[in-house]
């Protein structure tokens, strides 16, 4: 047993549960959803989101040595008695592992299938499969039931890409984003859905929307394409086009209308932007991510007062806890509103989330130069310089501060000896 593996023998079962971990994941993070099962279960974590082709506790170092290690273990189970589970990058690796391995099921949620360091997902830099699209299609015998986000826009990308495959059960998850456990998560139904594939009561879980399949799939092809110009080929006006298109053939989608102002704001098109998200917002006020977008469309109009309400919303629907960035765009918009104290509890609230974050630590340069406490800004600058050396107007900050410092040392000097002059002459 490490923090990266941990292996529940029982004798007495047959069956064998596999579960990957999603990148980021804390040891044995949701555990407890599988410690009422008595059959036989593997958990693992990759703690350096390498796709799990990295060192994964001391059984390998690479995705093609792990394979290796499961194969060890599951050769002592019939494959139609073995589940593999795995959520975004987890998934990815219970697809590629159980596929090759043709272990009876697999069980993935909101899988990438289609690497490219242009998509939205953790670095990519060290995964040793960047498509695995192919392995997928030619290893059918194991089924996939495939679970994702009915409004995650991009995640359809990898979905188009194994369509038509034999034993692929697909469930998009109605209201969900990405983030498919969180969604399960705030609606207390987690449990019941690891009861439907584990338990021998087979629980309900009414939250698959076949509906959206029928409204949505005979599109997936328009939607790949608009994901393409806009993530891969960074043509945002063709993909705008694509979208409005498209836009005409779904209504009221509310993935489709956060992706359009996603355009709109690459195009700097900020107020239609913002009624793209407001759009959005109607149809699923809990999008924390199009609150979050709309507030940076605000904030390029000029507007903070709207903005600093967005980024509210925002940081009230998103999983615990907010993104560090949240808190640095709040801080920016008191800031820029006089609300300095508030400015600088949020930018330091950004910083406990992420040390390095350096908008909070740029908000923090401009408040303590505001308030004269030069030296704290010229720390701040320091930790952003360290890691963005080249940003000019820190630059210019930090040499300004460092001016004023030493005037300010300068004039305490001359004063202190016109004073110690002043007394001479008394004497």
């Amino acid at each position: 047993m490490s923090d990266d593996i941990l292996f529940i023998k029982n004798n007495n079962s047959p069956k064998l549960v596999v579960y990957f971990y999603f990148a980021g994941a804390k040891p044995l993070e949701d555990y407890s959803l599988f410690s009422k099962y008595s059959f036989n279960k593997l958990l693992i974590r990759d703690s350096s989101s390498s796709w799990y082709n990295g060192d994964i506790g001391n059984i390998s170092t690479n995705i093609d040595e792990l394979e290796i290690y499961l194969k060890e273990i599951i050769h002592n189970f019939k494959k139609q008695d073995i589940t593999f589970f795995g959520m975004s990058m987890g998934g990815y690796a219970a697809l590629l592992l159980g596929t090759r391995l043709e272990v009876g099921k697999i069980v993935a949620i909101s899988p990438q299938i289609i690497l490219d360091e242009n998509l939205p997902m953790p670095s990519i830099k060290n995964a040793g499969y960047k498509d695995i699209s192919n392995t997928i299609l030619e290893h059918d015998k194991t089924e996939i039931d495939l679970w994702f986000g009915s409004e995650e826009f991009s995640d359809y990308i990898h979905i188009h890409s194994i369509l038509g495959r034999k034993n692929l059960n697909l469930y998009p998850v109605k209201g969900s984003y990405h983030n498919v456990f969180y969604h399960f998560k705030q609606r207390m139904v987690l449990d019941s859905f690891f009861d439907l594939y584990l338990s021998s009561t087979q629980a309900t879980l009414p939250l698959s929307y076949q509906k959206h399949l029928t409204k949505v799939l005979p599109h997936i092809t328009d939607i790949t394409n608009i994901i393409t110009e806009f993530y891969l080929h960074k043509n945002y006006e063709k993909a705008l086009i694509q979208i409005e298109a498209l836009e005409i053939k779904i209504k009221n989608w509310s993935g489709l209308l956060y992706f359009k102002g996603l355009i709109l704001l690459e195009l700097k098109k900020y107020q239609e932007a913002v009624d793209a998200f407001n759009t959005c917002l109607f149809l699923d006020q809990n999008n924390y991510l199009c609150s979050y977008k709309m507030s940076l469309a605000y904030i390029s109009l000029g507007q903070m007062k709207p903005a600093e309400t967005a980024l509210r919303l925002s940081i009230a629907n998103t999983p615990v806890p907010p993104p560090s960035q949240f808190y640095a765009r709040l801080s920016e918009t008191q800031q820029k509103q006089g609300e300095y104290l508030l400015a600088k509890e949020n930018a330091n609230k950004a910083l406990q989330l992420d040390k390095n974050n350096l908008w909070a630590h740029y908000q923090l340069v401009l408040l303590h130069m505001l308030d004269k406490s030069y030296h704290d800004a010229i720390a701040h600058c320091e930790s952003i310089l360290k890691i963005k050396p080249d940003w000019e107007d820190v630059k210019k900050r930090f040499i300004q501060s460092h001016k004023i410092l030493i005037k300010e040392a300068q004039d305490k000097l001359i004063t202190s000896q016109a004073k110690l002059n002043l007394k001479n002459i008394t004497i």
